[in-house]
């Protein structure tokens, strides 16, 4: 079990399905979940500052108005903390272009794609 995992999805559908998947699985102790791409960059820059905790485990989503999950990954990118390094980042999108999977091999906290939603499966294979 994790401590703690963040969510960051537009859909607050799948965002509610992603949680009660985690919750169910009794996957972290913690669940932080955000439907606004920039409450997430918040809490994570208060973390890089020390303010707040960063998420062992970020599942985050790729495709969102305003913010999209790239904008999250280059912010992240810039964090120079040793609590940063740690976060494992997980893509969760229904999308499956190339570009994008391809892409994300670029961001150095990125550890794999899923598709939308998590299932019990994916969970127990990380």
């Amino acid at each position: 079990m994790y401590n703690t995992v963040m969510i960051v999805d537009d859909s607050k559908m799948d965002l509610m399905l992603n949680q009660i998947i985690l919750e169910t699985e009794h996957y972290a102790k913690s669940i932080l979940s955000y439907s606004s791409p920039s409450e997430a960059i918040n809490y994570l820059d208060e973390a890089e500052q020390g303010k707040q905790t960063f998420p062992d485990i970020l599942f985050l989503d790729l495709n969102m108005p305003v913010l999209s999950g790239f904008d999250i990954l280059n912010r992240f990118d810039t964090f120079t903390s040793p609590q940063s390094k740690e976060c494992k980042i997980y893509v969760l999108s229904s999308s499956d272009d190339e570009e994008d999977i391809a892409r994300l091999k670029t961001y150095k906290n990125v550890v794999t794609y899923l598709s939308k939603p998590l299932n019990n499966a994916e969970l127990h294979k990380k």
